[in-house]
C-alpha cells in the first residue's frame, strides 16, 4: 500500500510541474494549460470503461488502478492550473 500511496504522490508532483512548465511557456495564452488535463482525461475514461467490461483475471483491476491513478494525474494538472491562474496573481498583487 505504500508504494501505492507514492505512486500516486508522484504522479500529482510530476503533472503539477508539467502544468507549471506549460504555465511558464505560455503567459499569454492561458487556455493551453488546460489542454494537458483534457488529454490525460482521455485515456482516464477509457481505462476506467475497460475496467468495467468483463474480463480473466486481474485485467479489470489493472485498468481500474491506471484510470484512478490518471485521474489523480487529472485533478492534479487542472488544480494547479487554476491556482496559477486565479489564486497565484492575488498573492502577487500584495
Amino acid at each position: 500500500m505504500e508504494r501505492f500511496i507514492l505512486i500516486i504522490i508522484a504522479v500529482v508532483i510530476i503533472f503539477a510541474l508539467l502544468t507549471y512548465l506549460l504555465h511558464r511557456l505560455t503567459i499569454k495564452r492561458r487556455f493551453i494549460k488546460y489542454l494537458f488535463p483534457i488529454l490525460i482525461l482521455i485515456p482516464t475514461i477509457y481505462n476506467y470503461y475497460q475496467s468495467r467490461l468483463p474480463s480473466e483475471g486481474f485485467e479489470a483491476l489493472g485498468s481500474f488502478l491506471v484510470a484512478f491513478i490518471l485521474f489523480t494525474g487529472f485533478l492534479s494538472s487542472l488544480v494547479s492550473g487554476l491556482f496559477f491562474d486565479f489564486i497565484l496573481p492575488k498573492f502577487k498583487k500584495k
